[in-house]
């Protein structure tokens, strides 16, 4: 991965639009990021890895990557183009951040966005996550891994050298994320913890169930009491002797409940038959009571039938007046289909009066439609008058509408041929200006050309000297001797020279000679388009053009404006009056229509009243006589008193029904108490009397031994359901203990060799040893560097040390040149600066190892060349040229004098006051 270009808008220190071509300083080689302290420089490795993964290589969050100097209205974001395995890709992105709105006070929140455009046909990513997963799987790298490899922070790498060993685990974790391995350690300690206590959680679980088990042996309880205790103090040993023991006890209880239940079923067959011979004896008592009290209602119910019976004689007796009400109610029946006759000719009566009365108010109203009618006829035809003929005048200011319409159309083609004369005209100026250059252009060629052929004529002789040798013919005279040779004149042209003038001077006429005639064909439309106005001008007055034709077409105009207006407005007044007026025409003909029909209609609604008067008049004469006739004026009151008299009747006919049927009850019931009273007696007579008293407390003696047997017997039962329980749980727990220790034991042993406490063993946990592998081959790659750096003399090796509370990371240096090893923090500031920087660089190279071979064409190295001597300087420079020599460039950010001098290529960034950093580029 490469990067070809770096914009920065709004972003960290930069205010504005800043852009690095980093495809000038070409694909390989060492340049410098130099500037004043605090500019950005490192601020621009930062917007590299914030365009490729959403975060930048420091601590900068959110709104901090907006520059403060920015404007409100710039849009902050970092645009990368950059190439990766032969193609280019170009990403846009832009953090979440506060803005200021771009109206009214206050901040507004900017979303993030991205932009990733790729080589080919694929569609652009706009989704954060997407974009991120298509950056990695492109450059191959995670944003760490990115980090790692493209940044050399040598202050970083100097504390991993010169480091305590707990400071070193810390870099080291930070480096490589090793935490995962301390994570392990923790969760392992955390899972044998649980684990542990689970196994413990089960022994007092059981502990409890023993604590419940029930029994009524003092020897078992104190047993129970000894093996709970021993549980609770994380003894196991007495669970198979105690569930043997349990079950053994269980199977007991559960043949004593047997035996009880054998008990309890014969005991509950000798209450029943105790429980029967009361109830006999009871039973009898109450037939006794029984027959006492249907003896007194024998005699109430022989009162209750003399009575009933006397009641039935007294409405035998109303016979005669029940067969009067008949023939009254026998007239009424034969005279009701004369009432139904009578209402006939009522209904008849009173519709013919309604059809007289709708009829003459039908008669009244079109007397009052044809006087309204005869009124506003009169009305409309004094209108009309009054109206006359405007459709003559609306036609009349037609024609002078079109007229000056038509008019008004002509100034407007006046105006139109003005402005296109105004156009030509300024054509023909900038077209004749054109000509002239072109053709004063044409004289300096001329002059030139002369000037040229001159010179280049002249020179000929000495050209031709040149080409002539001694003893060959001259191509003018032919003599083999050149005693004179002519000279070249100084100065003179060559033949390209001349050649170039030549055709210089040709393409210039040819170019005076186009403008010329287009100068003149510029001329000639503008004097044609004078001429159309000058017509159009005659054409519109008939008489010659004053010079201030213009104002006069203008004051013509404004007039022809009000004109129009004018008659607009009484055409329209002239058109709703004609509107108006065939309107009334139509109105006045159909009115009269409408009175001659109404005239028609008054005179039938005339006829047909006095027929009504005459029909109404008959039906009240008939209505009178059939009245005479009847019992009752109306049917309705003959039915109410033909329901009166019906009422009557049937309430005597009811009265001597229910006479009848009590009288028929009372001697029912007078049989129905004296067969009980026999029933009753035949029946004591068979059973013998005993002493309820003495079956009632036998009874009672029964139950009692009964429901002690069931007591015992439910208490044995809920013993045994308990124990049972309690055998099935300690069981049950049995097993989860037995999974649980193994568990236990095997965590247990884990954890001590994670976290390095096995007896006998190095104290080294799990992320201490990751750590050492990866020191190792850092250490490896780095020894590479640093022997290169320091011509064989240095090489890193990490200690070896027996003490079992060592990590493993203590570093030493061993001098080849005198065979000896010592600590590194004896090292020079110089040294040190080359051994940080094999560190750096041998973490690059594993980093790079471990991702599959990725290989980064670029990469940054920040800062530490300040305390290298002139000769380290020059080593460090050669060990980073070899580098870039792989087709790689390498970025150094330092503001050290020496390199500003020795590098070339420069990315300058300059600190200004208010308006932000700047940056500039130096090849």
């Amino acid at each position: 991965m490469r990067p070809l270009s770096l914009t920065l808008s709004a972003f960290g220190p930069y205010a504005g639009v800043s852009e690095i071509p980093f495809s000038q300083l070409g694909s390989e080689g060492v340049y410098l990021i130099t500037g004043d302290t605090g500019a950005g420089k490192t601020m621009i490795f930062d917007a590299i890895v914030f365009a490729l993964y959403g975060e930048t290589g420091s601590e900068r969050r959110g709104t901090t990557l907006r520059s403060l100097y920015a404007h409100r209205e710039s849009e902050t974001f970092v645009q990368l183009r950059f190439a990766c395995k032969g193609k280019e890709y170009e990403i846009r992105r832009s953090p979440d951040y506060e803005r200021p709105k771009k109206r009214g006070e206050g901040t507004v929140k900017q979303a993030a966005s991205v932009l990733l455009t790729f080589p080919d046909s694929r569609p652009p990513v706009t989704n954060l996550k997407e974009a991120l997963r298509q950056i990695e799987e492109i450059v191959g790298l995670t944003r760490e891994q990115f980090m790692q490899i493209a940044m050399i922070a040598q202050g970083e790498f100097r504390r991993l050298l010169l480091a305590k060993t707990g400071d070193r685990v810390a870099i080291l974790q930070k480096i490589f994320g090793t935490s995962l391995y301390r994570d392990v350690q923790d969760r392992l300690q955390k899972e044998a913890s649980a684990r542990k206590n689970e196994y413990e959680q089960i022994l007092l679980s059981m502990a409890q169930y023993v604590g419940d088990i029930q029994t009524g042996e003092e020897e078992e309880k104190t047993y129970y009491r000894q093996v709970q205790e021993h549980f609770r103090q994380k003894n196991e040993n007495d669970l198979p002797v105690l569930l043997e023991k349990l079950g053994v006890q269980v199977q007991a209880e559960q043949q004593g409940e047997q035996v009880l239940a054998d008990r309890e079923e014969e005991q509950d067959a000798v209450s029943r038959k105790a429980e029967q011979t009361r109830k006999a004896a009871e039973e009898r008592e109450r037939e006794k009571a029984r027959l006492h009290q249907l003896e007194k209602e024998e005699i109430a119910a022989r009162d209750s039938l003399q009575r009933k019976t006397e009641d039935l004689r007294r409405e035998e007796a109303g016979e005669e007046i029940r067969r009067e009400l008949g023939a009254k109610l026998a007239v009424l029946e034969r005279e009701a289909p004369l009432y139904e006759k009578l209402e006939e000719l009522q209904q008849q009566g009173t519709e013919a009066a309604a059809r007289l009365k709708a009829e003459s108010s039908r008669r009244d109203h079109w007397k009052e439609e044809i006087l309204r009618s005869r009124e506003t006829q009169k009305k409309e035809e004094k209108r009309l008058e009054e109206l006359g003929n405007p459709q003559a005048g609306y036609a009349q200011l037609q024609m002078q509408k079109e007229r000056e319409e038509q008019r008004s159309k002509n100034r407007r083609e006046i105006l139109r041929l003005r402005q296109e004369e105004q156009q030509k005209r300024e054509q023909a100026r900038q077209q004749q200006s054109r000509a002239a250059q072109a053709l004063e252009k044409s004289g300096q060629a001329q002059r030139e050309f002369e000037e040229k052929n001159r010179r280049f004529l002249a020179a000929q002789a000495g050209f031709l000297a040149d080409m002539l040798k001694e003893n060959q013919p001259c191509p003018v005279c032919g003599s083999r001797q050149h005693p004179h040779l002519a000279e070249k004149p100084q100065g003179a042209p060559t033949r390209e020279e001349w050649e170039e003038v030549k055709i210089r001077r040709e393409e210039t006429e040819q170019e005076a000679s186009l403008q010329a005639a287009a100068s003149g064909a510029a001329q000639a439309a503008w004097k044609a388009a004078q001429e159309r106005l000058e017509h159009g001008l005659f054409q519109l007055f008939a008489e010659p053009v004053s010079p201030q034709w213009k104002e006069l077409l203008d004051r013509e105009e404004q007039q022809g404006k009000e004109r129009l207006l004018s008659w607009e407005k009484q055409m329209l007044l002239l058109k709703k009056e004609a509107e108006e007026k065939d309107r009334l025409l139509e109105t006045t003909r159909k009115r009269e229509s409408e009175i001659t029909q109404r005239e028609e209609q008054l005179r039938e609604s005339e006829r047909t009243c006095a027929a009504l008067e005459k029909e109404v008049e008959g039906l009240r004469g008939e209505y009178r006589r059939r009245c005479a006739e009847l019992s009752f004026s109306t049917r309705k009151k003959a039915e109410e008193q033909k329901k009166a008299w019906q009422q009557e009747r049937e309430k005597r006919e009811r009265a001597l029904e229910e006479a009848r049927k009590a009288c028929q009850a009372a001697q029912s019931l007078l049989k129905e108490k004296q067969g009980a009273i026999w029933e009753l007696r035949e029946r004591l007579k068979k059973g013998s009397e005993s002493d309820l008293s003495a079956l009632r407390e036998q009874e009672e003696a029964c139950k009692r031994t009964l429901k002690k047997l069931r007591l015992e017997k439910q208490a044995i039962h809920a013993q045994w359901e308990q124990n049972s329980r309690l055998l099935q749980n300690l069981r049950e727990k049995a097993g989860h203990l037995q999974k649980a220790a193994e568990e236990s034991r095997f965590l247990q042993e884990l954890k001590d060799t994670a976290c390095g406490s096995v007896n006998g063993k190095a104290k080294v946990t799990f992320e201490a040893y990751v750590q050492m592998n990866y020191f190792d081959d850092i250490l490896l790659c780095a020894n590479v560097h640093l022997r290169e750096m320091t011509r064989g003399q240095y090489e890193l090796l990490r200690r070896q040390s027996d003490s079992s509370s060592d990590r493993g990371l203590e570093l030493n240096v061993l001098d080849h040149w005198n065979g000896t090893q010592r600590e590194v923090n004896t090292l020079s500031g110089g040294e040190s600066f080359q051994a940080s920087l094999s560190l750096a660089l041998g973490l690059s190279d594993v980093v790079q190892n471990r991702a599959g071979g990725v290989q980064l064409d670029t990469m940054f190295v920040d800062e530490g060349f300040g305390s290298l001597d002139q000769e380290s300087l020059e080593m460090a420079m050669d060990i980073l040229g070899s580098l870039s020599d792989a087709h790689r460039q390498v970025g150094i950010i330092s503001h050290v004098r020496e390199l500003t001098e020795r590098i070339e290529k420069k990315i300058v960034v300059t600190k200004q006051d208010v308006s932000g950093s700047q940056i500039h580029l130096q090849v």
